[in-house]
């Protein structure tokens, strides 16, 4: 049966997939039925090392967790159920020879997208209608973290910041890029089920008085006004999956330059709420 179920889990993604760039990879099976592509690096007497295609990131599992590995040659090497050899105490491995005929992949070179993961594209923040780069990362760790600590226990992975911006660079996707990059791109290129997307704008309310001759005579600050935009992508369409925007202003003085702050967790308490992830 799980011999059966390698082969459809095979045939179906040779033909879901779009002709382009191809490559083969190998077929890591675990023993509860998990079907990994990767590439094989090593096999030691514990472990198989292994990285996600795309990657250069090297991940371990250990053996008594596999059944078996197709490798993209078509050579499958099995892994013994509970044998061990009495001189090593490592559990018996055998061989065989093309065990499953395995069509060529046709696979991005991208990592796989990770369920229930978030990742926070780095956030926009104009200030004055000026972008603010500082800011804009503080906003994105903001973001990130907040998400991260209100998902906790829910089965949500809520992607490091830094990891974030390194994928991003290790697929070419820099602050100019990011502003033409497709949900589609960005979600191979960060591995992540769900895009959270924030906008923030903050600026000051100003009132132009003129004089007798309608000439201007002064300019009045009048408060400030922050406009909030979050959009969320899934993994079923390009279409978003939540979209809010919230304005909000405030008279007089200037108020608290942390005052973002607080409409941000109100919007993203409201995604939150929705239970779209």
């Amino acid at each position: 049966m799980k011999n059966l179920a390698l082969f459809l889990f095979v045939l179906s993604s040779f033909m879901a997939l779009g002709q382009g760039n191809t490559t083969k990879n190998d077929i890591i099976v675990t023993k509860n039925g998990e079907l990994i592509q990767a590439k094989v690096v090593k096999v030691t007497a514990d472990v198989v090392s292994f990285n996600y295609p795309g990657e250069t990131v090297i991940n371990e599992v250990a053996k008594d967790q596999l059944e078996k590995i197709v490798f993209s040659s078509g050579r499958t090497q099995t892994f013994g159920k509970g044998a061990a050899s009495a001189s090593t105490g490592v559990p018996i491995i055998t061989e065989s020879k093309k065990e499953l005929p395995i069509p060529e992949e046709e696979i991005s070179l991208f990592p796989s997208v990770a369920k229930n993961s978030v990742a926070v594209v780095p956030a926009s923040f104009t200030k004055n209608n000026s972008y603010s780069k500082e800011l804009s990362s503080e906003l994105s760790s903001f973001v990130s973290g907040y998400l991260a600590k209100n998902t906790s226990g829910k089965g949500i992975m809520v992607q490091d910041m830094t990891m974030t911006i390194r994928s991003l660079v290790d697929n070419g996707i820099g602050y100019q890029e990011l502003k033409t990059a497709s949900t589609a791109t960005l979600r191979k290129a960060l591995g992540a089920e769900f895009l959270v997307m924030v906008q923030l704008e903050e600026g000051q309310n100003s009132t132009a008085k003129k004089g007798f001759y309608g000439d201007e005579q002064s300019t009045a600050t009048n408060g400030n006004t922050t406009k909030l935009l979050l959009t969320v992508y899934g993994s079923e369409s390009e279409a978003p999956l939540f979209s809010l925007e919230v304005s909000q202003a405030s008279k007089g003085q200037p108020n608290d330059p942390n005052s973002w702050r607080v409409l941000t967790e109100y919007v993203l308490d409201q995604f939150l709420a929705s239970n779209k992830i």
